[in-house]
């Protein structure tokens, strides 16, 4: 069968030429050949000298690299070495700086490897070269030598490197570390690329320790990598520069070596050349044979690319008609063609889910069937062909809001977009519709929600301004409005601070800004308490405000909004409550609690400043004799009045305060002794010397003043307080209306530690019930005998079973408000044990009890009194209370009211140590006593002195004619106890009558005996 092509059988010329053909292409190969082995003979020698000339360049241009990396390393290295400091190292480094296209940084090690500089970035936190190659080779070396390591690539940089090292030493020649210059291996490897290498041909750097520092291609092997196998090692053996022939070790490429000892630095450059890279008659032989294939190959492809060409351009129009029609069906909406005469022509996917209608239904209608009445009139007029010579904006589209009707007859607001079409040199409209139902209604509900929100804003209680992202006001509701004296359209688009203008309630300074804050922290920023708003008109409101940030979608700051409101009736509230708690309603000075905290704050600043300061403990003397004899009002009165005298005596700075009843205190900041103590004598003598005027009486009182100093090393507030207020006590007990300074002596020490000890000592024996109770009789001069008639005495027991008497702990269970707890103990005490011995009860006649001043001034007191008598079944006219002659004088009011209310039960009250005051007989009237109990200082000398004797027989008869029983104490002997009953005493007591001893053994006592 003869062979067919495109149908038309070959002839024999044909296959003649194409053996022909063949046959030239056969010798053209042979004769390829014979040029080839010709041309590799001659590209050997062509490859020696050209690798000669090449190493030669290659040699220069790396001894200059080399060279300026170890200059500049010693430049560095010996400004280390002779400063020790860093910063002059960088200070020479800006000088001089790094060529950054040769080396890519320096560092600087101390001797344990750690990097302690490196330029240009960033010290990694724990890194360390102590386990590098150059680190261990310089630390064991013995002489400053440079090494350089094989390619690092560095923990800090990331960058491979060639380190060119130096020892660091120290003054004593020990190492200190090193110093490296990183060369870029890539500024050689690109340096191999200008050297014009053939494909086949490489550049290699290698170190004298047999591995390659850099190379212009690493084959399999990589930097660092050992080349101990290659020929070159014998041939430096021999001469330092030479050639040689040889299959490479790392690519397997025969080439032609020649290589360069270089003598500055311990490195080898060689140059391989491949024969194949220089043998220009193989490339013309080969250029041959590519242009009789690509002659060949031409006819071919020229035939294949006519008929691939209109292959590609059906499969192009193809392309691209789908991928136009998936962007008509996947548009949000439908696109509908119209022809000139407003017949439908094409329908999208989207149309047909937009109408209802399928494309067979709508295509060869009319558009008028989608329209909604005569809303879509625009569309027919914009149907019309346009005039391209008078309408220049025919391209530019038509966009409006239209009313569509559906294939189910309902209507729905569309979104129009009509532009220009041509089709087969036919005009077309495109019509883009989009449903906008849905957004319609969504914008609907937005416009609500934003009239809400400004009716909510116009509405709130608070002010409210809104700012954008620079701090310009964009919005201010009526409150703001009200408050800032700016209106919302003034203030919009001013900045923030030329409305809101706040400053510091205290200090009356600006006050930050919470939206410049809140804008750059992009947080709520909350103002403080303290500040004040100053309005347009310069009216001041106190507010409290924060600002938080407005944020978008994507949570970028938009703006601010700042709420603030009026809070000037609530601050002026608290300041009011806060004056009420730190003031006394009566003098309005400062109270205790405030006092006491300005006191801790002057000593603050004493030990600070180391500054000198005085408080005053200050008790108005006679106070309570007019506050009892003329009532609580007339008290009052004259605590209002003294505080006037007295703020009238002390200097602007220094605080008063009322410390409760009539106690006051003072500090004097800044103030020595000398001064301190004229500011306080001057008080003294003004409030002597005031009389006070009431119910057509006159009274004087006056001042105790103690005074304790305030510096640096001073004790705390309390021990202070206790320091001035015992000076204050001294100076009572040495006569009153005086001032007393505080000294810190032994004796003194001694009696305060002591008092002290015993406010411990008191309270741990009530809980350990480490008291007893004794008794000591009472003789009846008359000689009945009507029963057992006894006082009753305390007793401590000592934690070692000592016995201590009361006038040891007495004196401090007083000062330190504890007399009522121990009286509490001793009625309990005394009412069980009657309770617990009915028989004794029943012989008793009157059992008496001592009372202390803060019992009978308590309130609560004989209402508890009352209670244990019911409770223990004891008849009240058994039992007399005992209260001192001063206990009754300097609370006369409350005694009053004390002894009347137990008496009203059947109680008795006897006045102990009756005339050892001034004034006794002045107040007894007033006294609803039953018995004077006359003072032994009186008795106990009436044998010797005529003048006791005489006070003695006068207090009996002033006390029998007012009908009081008497009974007469410290009678000692006989000789007294006869000149009682001659005088008409009704009772007797003291040792001479009977010794105290405990009530437990008066219940074993038959009565005839005592």
């Amino acid at each position: 069968m003869i062979p067919i092509i495109n149908g038309l059988p070959l002839s024999g010329l044909t296959r003649r030429i194409i053996g022909m053909a063949s046959s030239a292409i056969v010798l053209i190969w042979l004769i390829g050949y014979l040029i080839m082995a010709h041309e590799q003979e001659r590209g050997l020698l062509e490859s020696r000298i050209k690798a000669e000339q090449l190493a030669t360049f290659f040699e220069q241009h790396t001894l200059a690299i080399f060279r300026y990396g170890d200059a500049y390393l010693k430049m560095v290295r010996r400004e280390y070495q002779d400063s020790s400091d860093l910063d002059s190292v960088k200070k020479l480094m800006d000088e001089v700086p790094l060529n950054s296209a040769i080396a890519s940084h320096v560092t600087i090690m101390d001797e344990t490897g750690t990097p302690i500089l490196v330029s240009g970035h960033s010290i990694k936190p724990g890194s360390t070269a102590k386990d590098r190659d150059y680190f261990i080779q310089q630390q064991n070396a013995e002489s400053d030598k440079l090494f350089i390591s094989r390619p690092h690539l560095g923990r800090n940089s990331g960058v491979l490197t060639v380190r060119l090292v130096r020892r660091i030493e120290k003054p004593d020649g020990s190492f200190g570390g090193v110093a490296f210059v990183a060369i870029k291996a890539e500024n050689i490897t690109n340096f191999f690329n200008t050297l014009g290498l053939g494909a086949n041909s490489a550049a290699t750097l290698v170190g004298k320790d047999k591995r390659i520092l850099a190379r212009s291609s690493y084959g399999q092997l990589g930097p660092g990598q050992d080349i101990s196998g290659s020929r070159l090692w014998g041939e430096l053996e021999q001469r330092p520069v030479g050639y040689y022939l040889q299959t490479s070790v790392v690519d397997s490429v025969p080439r032609v070596y020649s290589y360069r000892a270089l003598d500055e630095f311990p490195l080898i450059v060689a140059i391989g050349v491949s024969g194949e890279d220089t043998r220009d008659a193989l490339a013309q032989y080969k250029t041959l044979s590519y242009s009789i294939c690509a002659l060949a190959s031409f006819l071919i492809i020229i035939t294949s690319l006519l008929f691939s060409r209109e292959i590609k351009a059906r499969n192009r129009l193809e392309a691209s008609e789908k991928h136009t029609q998936r962007i008509v069906d996947t548009v949000h909406g439908g696109i509908i063609s119209i022809n000139e005469q407003g017949i439908i022509e094409s329908f999208s996917r989207g149309a047909t889910e937009t109408f209802g209608y399928s494309e067979a239904e709508i295509i060869g209608q009319p558009v008028q069937r989608l329209c909604d009445g005569s809303d879509w009139l625009k569309v027919d007029l914009n149907l019309q062909p346009q005039n391209p010579e008078t309408d220049s904006n025919q391209h530019d589209g038509i966009f409006f809001e239209a009313s569509a009707t559906h294939k189910n007859g309902t209507s729905f607001p569309v979104h129009l977009a009509i532009g220009e079409s041509e089709q087969n040199e036919k005009s077309l409209q495109v019509l883009t519709v989009r449903d906008i139902t849905q957004e319609k209604a969504a914008r609907r509900a937005l416009f609500k929600s934003e009239e809400r929100a400004q009716v909510t804003l116009q509405s709130i209680g608070d002010a409210v301004i809104s700012t954008n992202a620079d701090g310009i006001i964009e919005f201010l509701n009526p409150i703001a409005e009200n408050l800032t004296g700016w209106s919302a359209a003034q203030a919009k688009g001013l900045a923030l601070e030329k409305v809101f203008k706040i400053i510091n309630d205290a200090s009356r300074e600006p006050a930050p800004d919470p939206v410049a804050a809140c804008l750059q922290k992009g947080e709520v920023v909350t103002q403080k308490s303290d500040t004040v708003l100053l309005n347009r008109s310069g009216q001041e409101f106190a507010i409290e405000d924060s600002a938080a940030p407005i944020r978008g979608d994507q949570g970028e700051i938009l703006g601010a909004v700042l709420v603030f409101k009026d809070v000037t009736q609530a601050r002026q509230l608290l300041q009011d409550i806060y004056y009420q708690a730190s003031h006394d309603a009566l003098t309005d000075l400062i109270n205790r609690q405030e006092f006491e905290s300005r006191l801790q704050r002057v000593r603050e600043t004493a030990e600070k400043e180391d500054s000198f300061n005085i408080l005053c403990y200050i008790d108005l003397d006679q106070f309570k004799v007019i506050n009892d004899t003329c009532g609580h009002v007339a008290g009052d009165e004259l605590l209002r009045q003294i505080t006037r005298v007295m703020t009238s005596c002390v200097r602007q700075r220094d605080t008063l305060g009322r410390l409760g009843g009539d106690e006051f205190g003072l500090l004097l900041e800044r103030c020595n002794f000398d001064q301190a103590q004229r500011i306080a004598r001057k008080m003294i003598n003004s409030v002597r010397e005031y009389n006070f005027a009431w119910n057509e009486g006159i009274f004087n009182v006056g001042l105790s003043v103690g005074m304790v100093a305030i510096n640096r090393g001073s004790d705390n507030a309390d021990e202070l307080m206790k320091a001035a207020d015992t000076a204050c006590y001294t100076a009572k007990e040495k006569g009153r209306n005086r001032l007393e300074v505080f000294e810190e002596s032994d004796e003194k020490l001694a009696k305060r530690d002591g008092e002290t000890q015993w406010a411990i000592r008191i309270p741990r024996a009530l809980n350990e019930n480490r008291f007893c109770l004794y008794q000591q009789q009472i003789m009846d001069l008359s000689g009945s005998d009507e029963g057992l008639h006894y006082e009753i005495l305390l007793r401590m027991i000592g934690e070692d079973g000592s016995m201590i008497m009361p006038a040891s702990f007495f004196p401090a269970a007083e000062r330190y408000k504890l007399a009522t707890d121990i009286d509490t103990w001793v009625v309990t005490n005394v009412f069980g044990w009657l309770h617990a011995n009915p028989e004794h009860l029943r012989r008793l006649r009157t059992c008496a009890i001592n009372l202390s001043a803060l019992s009978v001034s308590n309130d609560t007191f004989h209402g508890f009194v009352v209670e244990q008598l019911q409770a223990y079944d004891i008849p009240p006219e058994k039992i007399c209370f005992e209260i001192t002659e001063t206990v009754a004088i300097s609370n006369l009011s409350s005694a009053i009211i004390f002894i009347s209310a137990l008496k009203k039960i059947g109680c008795q009250f006897a006045l102990d140590d009756f005339g050892s005051g001034l004034s006794s007989y002045a107040y007894l009237k007033n006294l609803p006593v039953d018995i004077l109990k006359i003072d032994g200082m009186f008795v106990k000398d009436i044998l010797e002195d005529k003048m006791d004797l005489a006070t003695v027989k006068s207090i009996n008869e002033i006390g029998h004619v007012m009908g009081h029983k008497t009974i007469a104490e410290f009678v000692e002997n006989k000789e007294i106890l006869e000149i009682l009953r001659e005088i008409g005493v009704d009772f007797a007591q003291g040792y001479g009558i009977a010794i105290p001893m405990p009530l437990s053994e008066l219940a074993c006592t038959p009565v005839t005996s005592i």
